[in-house]
């Protein structure tokens, strides 16, 4: 009777850690960037999976990034940044490259990957400063919607 206590919890077990493991769960990444339109201060890259990326450049140091599956609605006011028009910086510096975007700014280039959208952000020393992790710039789920970056510390 003993074994049969032992295999029957031992089966259960095995039967939770089955149901336990999300099923049927995909991820939707920005996928390949497909265009861009830009005005000013900002640009808007369109990709595959109908994601868009607004990059908004708030000074010379300062980018906007934001993520979004179709349209961009703010349905509340940002708690990290208070105010988005810190100086005036003009239009944006954008080169377009076989496999990629270049945006200048007087403190920071912009290098954007097209197939897959990844992103990276160097120093005007070019030194990497940020970039994203793989091409898990912006994951979106069932559950949940997230940015992983990787951000570089060098002194």
């Amino acid at each position: 009777m003993r074994r049969f206590n032992i295999l029957l919890i031992c089966q259960f077990i095995a039967l939770a850690a089955v149901i336990a493991q999300p099923t049927g769960i995909t991820s939707l990444t920005a996928g390949e960037c497909l265009s861009y339109t830009a005005s000013e201060n900002q640009v808007v890259f369109h990709c595959s999976n109908k994601v868009n990326i607004l990059l908004k450049e708030c000074s010379q140091g300062i980018i906007k990034l934001w993520y979004e599956q179709g349209d961009f609605v703010r349905n509340n006011e940002s708690f990290a940044v208070i105010n988005e028009e810190i100086e005036k910086t003009g239009k944006l510096n954008i080169s377009e490259l076989p496999q990629s975007y270049e945006i200048y700014t007087g403190e920071l280039i912009i290098r954007i990957n097209k197939n897959p959208f990844q992103i990276r952000f160097y120093d005007k020393y070019q030194k990497l400063l940020l970039e994203d992790y793989t091409d898990k710039g912006y994951v979106k789920d069932s559950v949940r919607q997230a940015s992983y970056k990787t951000l570089l510390w060098r002194i």
